[in-house]
């Protein structure tokens, strides 16, 4: 069951202003943030890297996170409930049993028979998060000509672009999260005492969108926050968090680009994807904390063997695109560490600057193109793993 709302009725809405509590006052360990990169099926990396954090006493104040991280981030959340979960044993049973359940729906096959295993995902989709778009794919075939073509009845172009249009659409797929499911989230990042922010895209404005919960607008200390305006980055704006606003950072290219969602800061629509196709990692806002933990599944180098057919390119430049925009974040941290580190007690603002450690807990395996969609324990266990050692 997909949302009922029309374009009209999805809105987004203003980011909250920054609280009035003292940093010293917001919950976990203190200058500790997370940045979790949700990726295709590989977000049980992300579930044993938080188990690890839970079993090692590590708490952050802050976990920005995009894609399937969101969900993992709502989750981690949840088991702050003292209530619902009494100890950190029912935490990390919580935590696991999630990551099995993903296993159990998606890692069919032996090993061995991997590209069959990926060929049933795409004829049946992923339980609970889409399913294969059959119906408009026919609808496809019988759609009248495109604009384009009623308007260059004579451009080769033209024709090319509507058989496209028909044959190959970019709708493929349908999300079938249940729309509770959304507003669950949503509720549970809007009432954390951690610090939340996670994003969406805007292909046709080149924005990108950050939803932030009220206690990362104290972090974040954004004068015009409650614009919607950065102060660093015209290119990034920041809103608040609600179902919509989820729904957005969820959108795979797969279900194509006719979902819109209206912005009352510009008064019209938004296409939005998921914002993990334009920066997988949100590390940059991150800046007044000591230490960042990067989990990420993904490594900076290309742990396969070098590509020798059309299906390990096409892991290549997956990886490549995902790694740019880390790297890019990265190097301009690195480049601020030296600035400090060249004239102590510089200040900004009127605020002392530190350096910032980003602490990479990236994964040592190597998967490739028919891994993806596909949840193990394996890659679970070695997201504790690599998470266990980095925060030891």
């Amino acid at each position: 069951m997909t949302s009922s709302l029309t374009s009209s009725q999805r809105q987004l809405i203003p980011a909250p202003g920054p609280t009035e509590l003292e940093i010293s006052n917001l919950h976990g360990n203190k200058n500790i943030a997370f940045s979790l990169g949700g990726l295709g099926g590989f977000n049980n990396y992300l579930a044993g890297s938080l188990v690890a954090a839970i079993e090692q006493g590590v708490e952050p104040e802050f976990m920005s996170c995009s894609s399937g991280g969101i969900m993992w981030t709502a989750e981690y959340i949840r088991t702050l409930d003292k209530n619902e979960f009494v100890n950190t044993a029912a935490r990390i049973d919580h935590l696991r049993g999630l990551a099995q359940k993903a296993a159990d729906s998606t890692d069919l096959l032996p090993p061995e028979l991997k590209p069959l295993n990926q060929a049933i995902l795409g004829l049946t989709g992923l339980p609970g998060i889409f399913e294969p778009a059959q119906a408009a794919k026919i609808r496809a075939l019988f759609q009248c000509p495109s604009p384009e073509l009623l308007a260059n009845p004579y451009s080769m172009t033209a024709w090319a672009n509507d058989m496209a249009d028909r044959l190959m659409p970019a709708k493929t797929s349908r999300p079938t999260r249940p729309p509770q499911e959304y507003k669950e989230i949503a509720a549970l990042l809007n009432t954390s005492k951690i610090g939340v922010a996670f994003n969406a895209f805007d292909p046709g404005t080149g924005e990108e969108l950050l939803f932030i919960n009220a206690v990362a607008a104290r972090w974040l200390d954004v004068k015009k926050i409650r614009s919607g305006h950065s102060a660093g980055n015209a290119r990034v704006k920041f809103y608040g968090i609600n179902d919509v606003a989820v729904e957005a950072a969820l959108r795979l290219f797969a279900y194509g680009f006719n979902w819109k969602v209206y912005d009352p800061n510009i008064k019209r629509q938004r296409v939005l994807v998921d914002g993990a196709y334009h920066r997988q990692m949100i590390l940059s806002e991150l800046h007044e904390f000591e230490t960042i933990y990067s989990v990420r599944p993904l490594n900076q180098r290309f742990t396969d063997r070098m590509p020798s057919n059309q299906l390990e390119t096409l892991d290549l430049q997956t990886e490549l695109w995902f790694n740019g925009s880390y790297a890019a974040q990265v190097n301009a941290i690195d480049s601020m560490n030296k600035v400090i580190g060249a004239n102590p007690g510089i200040s900004m603002n009127g605020r002392p600057m530190h350096k910032v450690k980003v602490k990479p807990i990236e994964i040592k395996t190597s998967l490739g193109y028919f891994d993806y969609f596909i949840e193990t324990m394996e890659v679970y266990e070695e997201g504790r793993r690599e998470a266990s050692h980095a925060f030891r």
